[in-house]
């Protein structure tokens, strides 16, 4: 592509990012008010995966799954956001919030260090979590959890490190996606 925008969006609100997630179809350059988009969640839908990292064991109570024990350790959460990963990556990363999805329990009070997201039009948060569930070191904190929706043991694993980057390369190996990205520490601002 060339220096120039072909594309220019006005307000970075619902209506500029609904924009940017339409024009993601295409290979259009296109930049916002603020200039070119950052680097990050993109608008278009896929799945994500949320790292969390609990320094020590806590006590959580998790909807209709009651009070839990969670071990001190680093935690994957996986999600599909086939209406836009930005928006809902930056809906998980508010510290404040309705508490709707079984994640909302755990980032209420943890805040996520890091995210992956894969940009796709399949739901494929399944074939991920399943994936994360073989890393090693991989457990089960509570099955079920993220999981209302399908047929999986659970979409949230604890893990007792973060996980390498090969390890990580392992787990989106074969996904059908048009983007993959990572970014890590960006949620020291939490409103």
């Amino acid at each position: 592509m060339s220096g120039k925008s072909e594309v220019a969006i006005v307000g970075s609100g619902v209506e500029g990012c609904a924009a940017e997630r339409k024009l993601s179809r295409y290979q259009l350059s296109v930049v916002g008010p603020e200039g070119p988009a950052p680097t990050g969640p993109p608008c278009a839908g896929g799945i994500y995966m949320l790292g969390i990292v609990l320094r020590e064991p806590r006590q959580i109570v998790v909807g209709r799954f009651g009070e839990h024990d969670f071990p001190a350790g680093f935690y994957l959460y996986v999600g599909s956001a086939l209406g836009g990963l930005r928006g809902r990556i930056n809906r998980h990363m508010r510290a404040k919030k309705l508490l709707h999805w079984h994640i909302d329990y755990l980032t209420v009070l943890n805040p996520v260090t890091s995210i992956w997201w894969a940009v796709s039009d399949e739901r494929m948060e399944c074939t991920w979590a399943k994936r994360v569930a073989q890393l090693p070191g991989a457990s089960v904190p509570l099955p079920g959890f993220g999981a209302s929706d399908c047929r999986c043991e659970t979409h949230l694993v604890r893990l007792p490190g973060m996980p390498s980057a090969s390890d990580m390369d392992s787990v989106a190996a074969h996904l059908h996606a048009t983007e993959t990205g990572f970014r890590s520490d960006q949620c020291a601002v939490r409103s």
